[in-house]
This record gives structure tokens, C-alpha cells and sequence, in this order.
């Protein structure tokens, strides 16, 4: 999975990493985009249902694969009501593709590589061709005798384009691979002063794009604060099972839009930990969770909880958590309603 890919549009609410957009986000980002902007949009008229709920859910992976290369949003045709007028929508969910094309029905598969094979269709063929000066600057390039670029380059290609300081290109020519000393194609070389890797060819844009990270050491692109991670690092509480049923590690739910700065505080602190954090306003496990804002920690293996009603307490906590000196309460004593 691309877990590197950063989401770069923001939102007051979000289904998992995927935005929910009001009437004017979706006005803003999506009817008046920038050029070169691609948007996939959701619209959906209930988050509850079970058929919604799967479809969402696999939007919202899809949009996890190919973040940094296009923008994924949702509109709530119930709350948004201006939007699925006008659209004559005869069957919901209902996808709509934005692009320099113009505006485009999706009626293609639902699974994340069923939209992926189709998204990728519609990214432009713009990629540079590659030059004899890069060999003494930073650079990755696909060597090819096809007279396309392929879509999982141009994918690539897009998502590196604010990482002004690598030249990502093609080479097409005899001439060009010679100069580079290319014998076999397709293949790609990363350049780097004197270093040179060459990377068999592998249509894959996780593998690829990893090794391009890992080379160039590309650690923090995108980052809004150096101080503090990017909260599409949280999980949505529609993974709350599936990471913490049967875990060795403590769980970390808040019941809210986004995570506040406490939150985030203690998340950068246990980054590099087993812990996982979930944040969203959708699919809380529990009910009782959705009683009050504070801050949850669960203990898989003992099926216990901590509630912090105070988020300033969160770290203070959150360390006696770990150590084990902390008062966890069994699951039931919160759903009989003795919340303190």
C-alpha cells in the first residue's frame, strides 16, 4: 500500500482519509480547479447503510493508493442538497471524474484496482524527455521505445512533481540511451552526483516509488508542520476491528472531525511505536464511545478501556498506559453506562 502518499487537500470532515466536502469546498477545489487538477468525487446520500458503507470504504482505500497523484472527495447528497439536483442522479452512490477533459461519469468497476486502472487513463502524457545535463543532477528516468509514457509512470511523475530539486523524465531516443549507457529497455536509472541505480523494470508504483523515496531520501514532502505529523496518519474507526481484535498493542480512539493538538502531540511522540490511532466522527465501534469528546485507549487483550475526559491529561496517561500502572474498566462497566 502507499502509506507515503499525502493526502494535500483539507477539509473540516472526513470519511477515513478521504474529505467530505460542503457546498462551498466543493465549488471551490472541484467546479473552479486549478488546471491540471483531477478530482474523483463520491456522491453518496447515507453513511449507515451497509451497501454505502462498502463502496465508501473502497473509495476511501483507492484514494490511500493514489494519494499525491489525484484528489478524492465526498458529497453528502442528503446535507448537500444543491449538488444532486442538478446531476439527475438515478442511482447512488455516484461517481463523477473532474479533469481538464471536463466532467465525466464513472461507471466503471468499484474495487480500489478496478478505479485505479481507469483513473490513471486520464493523466496526461506531459513527462519531459530526458536530457544529456541531468547526468549531473539528481534524476529518474524511464528509458522506453514506446511512443507513450506509460500511466504508472506518469502517475509517478505526478506525484514527485513538487520535488523541484529531481528531474523525472523519459528517454526515447538511440541517441539519448547511449549517451547514458542503456542496453536494455524498459528500465529506469536514478541519478545522484556520481551514484547510479538502475532498477529492473517493475510496472508498479508502490515498489518503484518506494525506491525512489529510499535513494533520494525523500523523508518529509508535503509536511503543513515540521513539528507535528499529518493527521491522514490516523486511521478511521472503520479499521478499529480489523487493527485491534486480537492485537498486542494499545488502541487510541477520538471520537471527532480531526485530531486536536494533544492528540497529535502524543501521536508524534509514539510514531514509531505499534500503537495505533483512529480518529473520525464514522463508525465508532461502541456507542458508548459517542457520548462524549474526550479521548479512548483500548486494551485489545484484555478488552478494557481508559477514558480521558481532558485531552491536556492525553500524554500523562497515555505513558502510565504503556507501563502498565494505569486503571483500565472493563468494556461493560461503559456500556452500562457508568461513565465518569
Amino acid at each position: 500500500m502507499l502509506s507515503f502518499f499525502i493526502f494535500s487537500c483539507f477539509s473540516n470532515k472526513f470519511f477515513g482519509n478521504v474529505p467530505i466536502l460542503d457546498d462551498d469546498e466543493f465549488h471551490s477545489k472541484v467546479v473552479n480547479r486549478k488546471p491540471s487538477k483531477i478530482w474523483m468525487i463520491m456522491f453518496v446520500p447515507s453513511f449507515k447503510d451497509d451497501s454505502s458503507k462498502s463502496l465508501i470504504s473502497s473509495f476511501s482505500l483507492t484514494s490511500k493508493l493514489l494519494k499525491g497523484v489525484i484528489n478524492f472527495g465526498i458529497v453528502d447528497t442528503k446535507n448537500a442538497f444543491s449538488h444532486s439536483v442538478p446531476f439527475g442522479f438515478s442511482v447512488q452512490p455516484f461517481y463523477r471524474i473532474y479533469s481538464d477533459f471536463g466532467e465525466e461519469d464513472y461507471l466503471g468497476g468499484k474495487l480500489p484496482n478496478q478505479m485505479i486502472e481507469n483513473i490513471l487513463e486520464r493523466i496526461p502524457d506531459n513527462i519531459p524527455h530526458a536530457k544529456k545535463s541531468w547526468i549531473n543532477e539528481k534524476s529518474a528516468i524511464l528509458f522506453t521505445n514506446e511512443a507513450w509514457t506509460p500511466k504508472w509512470w506518469r502517475a509517478i511523475c505526478l506525484f514527485f512533481r513538487k520535488q523541484k530539486d529531481i528531474n523525472f523524465g523519459v528517454g526515447r531516443t538511440d541517441k539519448i540511451m547511449d549517451f547514458y549507457k542503456v542496453t536494455e529497455i524498459p528500465t529506469i536509472l536514478l541519478i545522484k552526483g556520481a551514484e547510479i541505480t538502475k532498477i529492473n523494470y517493475i510496472a508498479n508504483v508502490s515498489i518503484v516509488s518506494e525506491t525512489i523515496i529510499q535513494f533520494f531520501n525523500i523523508t518529509s514532502r508535503i509536511k503543513t508542520n515540521k513539528d507535528l505529523p499529518n493527521e491522514d496518519f490516523f486511521y478511521s474507526h472503520s479499521e478499529f476491528f480489523s487493527r485491534c481484535k486480537n492485537s498486542q498493542n494499545l488502541c487510541v480512539s477520538k471520537v471527532a472531525e480531526k485530531p486536536n493538538e494533544f492528540l497529535m502531540q502524543v501521536f508524534k511522540k509514539h510514531s514509531k511505536s505499534d500503537l495505533a490511532f483512529f480518529v473520525g466522527l464514522y463508525d465508532v465501534p461502541y456507542d458508548f464511545m459517542k457520548e462524549k469528546n474526550g479521548t479512548w485507549i483500548y486494551n485489545p487483550k484484555k478488552d478494557n478501556f481508559i477514558y480521558i475526559q481532558n485531552d491536556q491529561n492525553l500524554d500523562s496517561v497515555m505513558e502510565k498506559a504503556i507501563d502498565g500502572s494505569a486503571a483500565f474498566r472493563k468494556r461493560v462497566y461503559f456500556e452500562r453506562g457508568k461513565l465518569k
